[in-house]
């Protein structure tokens, strides 16, 4: 049998990312009008119009995501929710590109 024990550093990573950092990235989404579906994990499902253009213009930024169909069959955006700095450059990097990748048509 294995037993873990947690030591401070991961109780404290697990409060920062689904108590800190998801609030930070849900406010940010609900502000810019980008759904996403409700999740009790450590990550969204974004339904965009361009997703695999914003997958891309991430990837070239640094930012890794992948793409997951949407309940709804459609090709979604998966972003998994990191520390907070993370999450703070997510937003900063996804602000920047938001009109040109997802708005264009």
């Amino acid at each position: 049998m294995i037993i873990f024990i947690l030591s401070e550093p991961l109780p404290n990573y697990i409060k920062e990312v689904m108590e800190k950092s998801k609030l930070k990235l849900e406010e940010f989404l609900r502000e810019k009008e980008i759904f996403f579906y409700p999740s009790a994990a450590n990550f969204l499902l974004l339904k965009v119009e361009n997703p695999q253009e914003l997958i891309e213009t991430l990837k070239s930024k640094g930012i890794l995501v992948r793409p997951k169909p949407a309940p709804d069959g459609k090709e979604a955006v998966r972003v998994t929710i990191g520390t907070f700095k993370d999450t703070k450059r997510f937003i900063k990097v996804f602000g920047e590109i938001l009109d040109k990748v997802i708005q264009s048509k």
